[in-house]
């Protein structure tokens, strides 16, 4: 019984994650899917007027350059790379980008309480062989609560500040 599963499960095409985000390998682990990691290290361009074609365009550009790099492999010929890029907007609809020192996330706490903002993610996946892709944007509106001045406290630990979006 256990050949045949071994059997059945090598057939099934290789599921990459083009992604280091934890917060993306956490989705795939929750569901209980193999996959492998393979981060695509595109360099993220300067946000574009349009953020939901920007976030399309760059999970797009991931994707493709994961595609091309297990190209000769054989291991991935039957393959489903998943690729995405997410942007946070301000309740103003302007793209903010990941804040880097404690005083810009307390800043950026401070615009978003008591407001809406919005969240796009593209998502790419491509199938090969065939190198059939798709492609869709999901936006999510975020509401915060009122945050009072005296809850936005974030201590400078002695590491470096990482926000996952």
């Amino acid at each position: 019984m256990k050949e045949k599963n071994r059997t059945q499960m090598s057939k099934l095409p290789k599921i990459i994650l083009a992604s280091k985000s934890p917060g993306r390998a956490k989705i795939l682990d929750q569901i209980k899917i193999p996959y492998i990691t393979i981060p695509s290290e595109v360099i993220e361009d300067k946000f574009s007027e349009d953020p939901r074609k920007y976030v399309q365009d760059l999970s797009l550009k991931k994707a493709k350059k994961v595609s091309t790099s297990i190209e000769k492999e054989e291991k991935f010929k039957h393959s489903v790379i998943i690729a995405c890029d997410t942007v946070v907007m301000d309740p103003y609809g302007k793209i903010v980008g990941k804040p880097k020192l404690y005083e810009e996330a307390k800043t950026m706490l401070r615009t978003f309480s008591d407001k809406s903002h919005t969240v796009l993610t593209g998502c790419t996946v491509i199938i090969k062989p065939g190198y059939n892709i798709y492609q869709n944007v999901i936006s999510t509106q975020v509401v915060f609560k009122r945050l009072f001045l005296s809850l936005i406290h974030i201590s400078e630990p002695t590491r470096p500040l990482y926000i996952s979006y």
